[in-house]
């Protein structure tokens, strides 16, 4: 605690790192450990408000101090944590993760092939249900494999919609997300 700061109360610090999955709320990083930092720095503002406060690893909290990532992007990347977590669950928000570091492989490697795919244990599509109800992903079925047991194959196979790409591209760009 810096001389005259008071430390952030434990219920706020609490929703922060909840809001940010306690990992660092940069897309691209999602790192650990962190520490919560101020958008608008301490000096400025002297309070302690939820909208401006932020996970990040030491690196990311590094080049934004450094301004290697500007206020305007850290505001969206708070903006956008925010919505993305009130609506999805730590399952769909590691799907999108997933899909993200895929596509740049399938766009250079193999762009004759369709966004990549997301295997899940059979009967999880609730897990996954608000993405496949905003049409960010759809049910995929996986050739080969039609095993069921009771009724319910033993995987399903999920991919990346054109509206599921463009969000993670504006997620990722720390461009607006519109609300789903």
């Amino acid at each position: 605690m810096t001389q005259g700061r008071p430390e952030i109360p434990a219920q706020l610090r609490r929703a922060v790192l909840v809001e940010a999955g306690h990992r660092c709320a940069i897309p691209t990083c999602r790192a650990i450990p962190v520490e919560i930092n101020h958008i608008v720095p301490w000096a400025t503002v002297k309070e302690h408000k939820f909208d401006n406060l932020i996970v990040l690893c030491a690196n990311c909290h590094a080049r934004y101090t450094k301004g290697a990532i500007d206020r305007k992007a850290m505001q969206q990347y708070k903006s956008n944590l925010g919505l993305l977590t009130n609506r999805y669950n730590s399952i769909e928000l590691r799907m999108l993760e997933h899909f993200a570091k895929a596509l740049p492989f399938f766009a250079k490697e193999q762009p004759e092939i369709e966004f990549p795919r997301f295997i899940l244990p059979g009967g999880m599509g609730l897990m996954c249900w608000y993405l496949l109800t905003d049409g960010m992903v759809e049910a995929s079925p996986i050739d080969g494999i039609a095993e069921f047991v009771e009724g319910i194959p033993l995987y399903e196979g999920y991919k990346l919609t054109p509206k599921g790409k463009a969000l993670i591209e504006r997620w990722f760009a720390a461009e607006k997300i519109d609300s789903t």
